[in-house]
């Protein structure tokens, strides 16, 4: 997996794209949490700029931003002009787009790069640590890999080192559990550093999600479990995460369904694109259109929408046509934006 800097993804949950930053657990997934009136992250279909509305349709935040993400820990990610700042739930610049690279805030700090360097920066936008370190991830589970010299450990949320820098690579925690590369032999380390079990040989970057952690070799998906043992082998192609106990899943026909944990397919290989389940739905794209699957397979809202998102809090951002709205679970439109 590519490492998961903001600049490299595409704002909200928009089908086919993964965004990752959460304090208790990551999850492949982000959704947006309730504030005191729900926001809505949306693009415009006259501009292309994002902005917010609330649960009734109205604008709360106007669409003046490149990219935009979801709240976390009550601030926005937002870019303009190929920099990165932050936006308060009420609208207002927190920081102001100046960053190279960032990302969302999880368990109170965020990650920002200027010039090579990166730190940490709490809500108010101030340094929280008078460190700087050559590479950095987000919090996760309240610790944070950075690198120090040539190597990477852990520091805990009062940028004390808790974990000695003697990895090649580390990654963030998920699950309890945080996959590291020592000596060119990649494992899994618990949170207070004792080494848990060797990964496959040959892996990337991976991350647990409802107990599992996918592992690719020679090109090709697995997934192993909580204990290291590969429990679904490197036969397919998916996007790497289970999601409400279900996986994307491809073979060599490049047509996508799902597999359960135990790497039964269980909604059948045949569409173009598919993503993961948020809210007991799917996106997956037919004949070049959109539409929702429930877990049982069936096309409960019909793929006629040229882009759409994850459904969150109940609402799900579709474009049609020139024209994006909001529809519910039942595929009824519940309000335009422009």
């Amino acid at each position: 997996m590519k490492k998961q800097w903001i600049k490299k993804v595409i704002g909200g949950i928009l089908c086919g794209v993964l965004l990752l930053s959460v304090c208790t657990e990551v999850a492949p997934i982000q959704t947006l949490a309730a504030t005191k009136e729900n926001l809505y992250l949306y693009m415009s279909p006259n501009t292309g700029k994002y902005g917010f509305v609330n649960d009734g349709g109205l604008v709360m935040i106007d669409p003046v931003y490149d990219q935009a993400y979801d709240f976390n820990n009550g601030m926005a990610l937002v870019s303009k002009d190929d920099k990165y700042g932050y936006i308060s739930e009420n609208g207002n610049i927190v920081v102001q787009p100046k960053y190279e690279y960032a990302s969302s805030f999880s368990c109170g700090y965020a990650v920002v790069k200027n010039q090579e360097k990166y730190k940490f920066i709490n809500t108010k936008g101030k340094n929280a640590f008078s460190a700087v370190y050559e590479d950095a991830n987000p919090f996760s589970e309240n610790l944070a890999a950075v690198k120090i010299g040539k190597k990477y450990g852990y520091i805990n949320k009062k940028g004390k080192l808790v974990i000695k820098p003697i990895y090649d690579y580390a990654y963030v925690f998920s699950e309890g559990k945080a996959f590291v590369v020592k000596k060119g032999q990649p494992g899994f380390i618990n949170t207070k550093g004792k080494f848990l079990f060797k990964a496959p040989k040959g892996t990337n970057v991976m991350e647990f999600s409802g107990g599992y952690a996918y592992f690719s070799y020679k090109g090709k998906i697995g997934f192993i479990n909580k204990k290291g043992k590969v429990v679904i082998k490197p036969t397919g192609y998916g996007v790497g995460y289970f999601s409400e106990g279900l996986a994307v899943w491809a073979k060599d026909s490049e047509k996508y369904g799902y597999i359960n944990t135990k790497g039964k397919t269980v909604i059948p290989l045949k569409y173009e694109s598919a993503y993961d389940f948020s809210e007991g739905l799917a996106c997956v794209q037919e004949k070049g259109k959109y539409g929702f699957i429930n877990k049982k397979g069936k096309m409960v809202i019909s793929a006629i929408y040229d882009e759409a998102w994850g459904f969150s809090n109940e609402l799900c951002y579709v474009r049609k046509d020139g024209k994006a709205y909001f529809i519910n679970k039942a595929g009824q439109i519940m309000f335009e934006v422009k």
